[in-house]
């Protein structure tokens, strides 16, 4: 159905280089702003010590694995939400397999959103404990999302910050849809050198903010597939899947030349765009797309074309067009040429 390619979209594949061993994994989408809402403390600082409290079997993804109970011992530096004193104690399971959850170490130091249980304080995700955060003092003020983005600003922006850390403030940024967020972003792709400007491009764009569109279009002309490269960190991100979320007719332009990308990747998330538009101007570029040769750029160009004329006997299911193209191609081609 409709929502197989946008599903898609929503998982990010992350590379994390655990002790235990290499490998890749497929993990929820960092949502820092849903992170701070549920934590009762946020707070920034440093793993000391970790030991190991218990064993069990705890159910992670539906199943019972087995795991260890863990007690880290944290140094607060400094508090962005609640309170808490100059040491504190956190709570997390280490499975025994390979689930996705976020290794925590000794000398970990970040942002930690945790919240207060019946037997102290837990992390408020297994899968995102924390996030990227200076050493340094940032001044920050008002509720604690303003103040998060303020520390994840200040790591952005520092001379120094590793690209690493730089590349990981600005996803985490991207996950925060607030003026401030982009208003971070907007310098990030002013000011930062490639890829990382274009990396800001991208969150801004998927926030519907097109103030940066030329730079993310000469970007994704080149390629689908941004590559951030830093020690033992490796991004990669699909440029097209940003365009996704875009609504703004100002980009209807841009968004017909992307249509003409060399690569399905960046045309697909063009043409998802112009179907989220949905005016008479997106017709002409989506006309093009029904003769794209990749299969979903095309299906996509029916979807718009059919959500314009608003004729829902004419808007296919992603089965049905599988099983039918070339009568809806048929049918959207001739209603074009009518016109």
């Amino acid at each position: 159905m409709d929502c197989k390619y946008t599903l898609s979209a929503l998982l990010i594949i992350l590379v994390f280089l655990l002790p235990k061993a290499t490998t890749t994994t497929i993990v929820p989408t960092l949502d820092v702003s849903q992170l701070a809402s549920e934590a009762t403390l946020i707070a920034i600082g440093q793993v000391m010590s970790i030991e190991e409290t218990g064993r069990g079997e705890y159910e992670m993804g539906g199943r019972l694995i087995p795991a260890r109970q863990m007690v880290a011992s944290f140094r607060v530096d400094r508090v962005v939400k609640g309170e808490a004193g100059a040491e504190i104690s956190i709570s997390f399971l280490s499975p025994d397999e390979l689930t996705g959850y976020a290794e925590l170490a000794p000398d970990q130091f970040g942002m930690f959103f945790l919240r207060a249980t019946s037997k102290g304080l837990s992390t408020v995700s297994p899968y995102h404990p924390f996030i990227v955060a200076l050493r340094e003092d940032c001044a920050s003020k008002g509720p604690e999302i303003a103040r998060v983005v303020a520390e994840l600003g200040c790591v952005v922006h520092s001379s120094t910050a590793t690209i690493r850390q730089r590349a990981e403030g600005i996803r985490a940024l991207e996950s925060v849809r607030t003026d401030d967020s982009n208003s971070v972003l907007r310098h990030a792709a002013d000011e930062l050198f490639s890829p990382l400007n274009v990396l800001a491009a991208s969150a801004l764009i998927s926030h519907n903010d097109i103030s940066v569109l030329p730079l993310f279009e000469e970007a994704a002309q080149r390629s689908s597939i941004l590559e951030v490269k830093d020690h033992n960190y490796s991004l990669s991100l699909n440029l097209g899947v940003a365009l996704e979320e875009v609504r703004d007719q100002a980009a209807i332009p841009s968004l017909a030349r992307l249509m003409e990308a060399s690569e399905a990747g960046t045309r697909r998330g063009a043409a998802q765009a112009l179907r989220n538009i949905g005016t008479e101007a997106a017709i002409e570029p989506l006309a093009k797309g029904l003769y794209d040769a990749d299969w979903e750029v095309r299906w996509l160009s029916v979807m718009g074309l059919a959500g314009i004329e608003q004729k829902t006997s004419w808007y296919p299911a992603y089965d049905n067009f599988k099983q039918n193209e070339q009568l809806y191609l048929d049918h959207w081609r001739a209603w074009v040429r009518q016109r």
